[in-house]
């Protein structure tokens, strides 16, 4: 899958193009999202993504990558005190506000569906995955080293919070209620009690 040009669209047309296309993936889910619908809320000609875009595959891919580097930009680890703070701040800015991207949520997990069956989709899944274990093994193994967590294994510690997040996420779409997203802050709470020294869970 190749771009027309190595460079991509320019950074004010790229910020354009992911905002349309979440917010076409809002109101249209994964499914019935089209070049189209997305050009429509985007405001220009669909010739413009097509020039940029072989298609709506390179297009979301393209979307998933944009997603990681937002939260990188927006979700800064500076400023809290200690890593018990730090690492619940930034669990807890992964997983969404109650009723507030229900939508979105569901057209991110439809597209997770297709992983197994598109390997672009799956590689870009991988490598947000990747990412974000990599964060939260860092904050956890900054903790370990500051005397704050136990002694444990922070990419498995990470790999735990992880699944933990995925899991309450995709019961809360498939069962359209924030119910999961609350029991998992509850389990992700007491999770990192029980790994702090002198903790919850002590």
């Amino acid at each position: 899958m190749k771009r027309h040009r190595s460079t991509g669209p320019l950074p004010e047309t790229h910020e354009a193009v992911m905002d349309a296309t979440h917010r076409a993936l809002c109101e249209y889910g994964y499914a019935n999202l089209t070049m189209q619908r997305i050009s429509d809320e985007l405001g220009k000609s669909k010739s413009l993504l097509h020039y940029h875009y072989d298609g709506k595959e390179e297009l979301l891919v393209s979307f998933l990558e944009h997603l990681l580097d937002e939260f990188d930009r927006t979700v800064s680890t500076e400023g809290h005190e200690g890593g018990e703070e730090t690492l619940r701040f930034t669990v807890e800015t992964l997983l969404p506000d109650a009723d507030c991207h229900a939508d979105f949520d569901t057209a991110m997990l439809e597209m997770g569906m297709q992983a197994p069956y598109n390997d672009d989709f799956r590689d870009q899944f991988r490598a947000n995955d990747a990412r974000l274990k990599d964060l939260l093994s860092r904050i956890v193994a900054d903790g370990v080293e500051r005397g704050e967590f136990e002694e444990i294994d922070p990419e498995r510690a990470a790999e735990h919070l992880l699944i933990l997040l995925d899991g309450a996420r995709g019961r809360s779409v498939v069962l359209d209620t924030d119910a999961p997203n609350d029991v998992g802050r509850e389990a992700i709470r007491d999770f990192v009690g029980r790994i702090t020294v002198g903790g919850d869970g002590e």
